[in-house]
């Protein structure tokens, strides 16, 4: 019994480990076995990783901690390293820690949030109702993200060009902001991967 288990551990390690090459990211739980509690790392994608990796770490619910700049209302603006709060899903936030005094930033108090990458790209978020909304990609159809992380693993809402409203990414919504003569489209649409399906718009329409 214990050799048979230490086989299957020893087969979901190998498999984490084999797509660990792929750039995916490591995220480590603990098993509850008859022989004791067991350790083993899984291995999965992206920025939505380095999101969850977050929340089971620290205990809480928040972004990874960035500079960003901050623009209020008034049109003063500031740097501060800190962290988007999303515990509660219907207001987020970000704290402002000054010697011993914290701030609390909702939304509706700032014109923009930004923050720059690594590599140089700088990630710009609007205030929504009850989030920001950092613009991920640009194209005939705009992606927007509640978290400011690159790419489109994170992304809640969609922009039919520049002047567009900005809407939730749904089914249905990206149905009609397609064209009706693209079948590949819309059966990626149909198949709900709608990532793929603005990708491939996007491309034919530059």
């Amino acid at each position: 019994m214990k050799n048979k288990f230490n086989i299957v551990l020893s087969l979901l390690l190998l498999s984490s480990g084999m797509v660990f090459s792929q750039g995916y990211i490591p995220v480590t739980t603990t098993m509850s076995t008859p022989y004791g509690n067991v350790q083993y790392t899984n291995y999965v994608p992206g920025p939505v990783n380095r999101y969850y990796i977050n929340l089971n770490k620290q205990g809480n619910s928040s972004s990874m901690t960035y500079e960003f700049k901050v623009v209020m209302k008034n049109d003063s603006s500031f740097t501060a390293k800190t962290k988007i709060n999303v515990k509660d899903d219907k207001h987020h936030t970000i704290v402002i820690k000054n010697k011993k005094v914290k701030t609390v930033i909702h939304p509706s108090e700032t014109k923009s949030l930004s923050r720059v990458t690594v590599d140089g790209q700088k990630i710009s978020g609007i205030p929504a109702d009850s989030c920001w909304l950092f613009k991920t990609y640009s194209g005939r159809i705009n992606t927007y993200s509640f978290l400011a992380e690159p790419g489109m693993s994170l992304i809640t809402a969609i922009q039919d060009g520049d002047e567009g409203a900005i809407i939730p990414l749904t089914k249905e919504n990206l149905l009609e902001m397609v064209e009706y003569d693209d079948p590949k489209v819309h059966q990626l649409i149909e198949k709900d991967d709608l990532v793929a399906a603005i990708k491939l718009y996007n491309k034919k329409k530059k």
